[in-house]
């Protein structure tokens, strides 16, 4: 039988989740793979893609000077 408007308005609100899901993640700047957002480094390309606090060891943006969790300077 073919999809009713509820089951039809159903698997749009499904498509448009999962779209979003996916603008949400990351994606290496040198091969374009998708990654977790506490990846360091790319595991396909091994690009560098955030480094650590050398004071509290959390993941940063590679052009932080700062770290926002605890102030130290880079």
């Amino acid at each position: 039988p073919p999809e009713t408007l509820a089951e039809a308005f159903q698997r749009s609100l499904a498509e448009e989740a999962l779209l979003r899901e996916l603008e949400d993640q990351e994606a290496c700047p040198t091969c374009k793979r998708r990654l977790e957002k506490d990846f360091l480094l790319c595991p396909d390309c091994q690009t560098q893609i955030r480094k650590l606090c050398l004071h509290c060891g959390r993941a940063l943006n590679l052009k932080w000077k700062v770290c926002p969790y605890c102030a130290a300077e880079q």
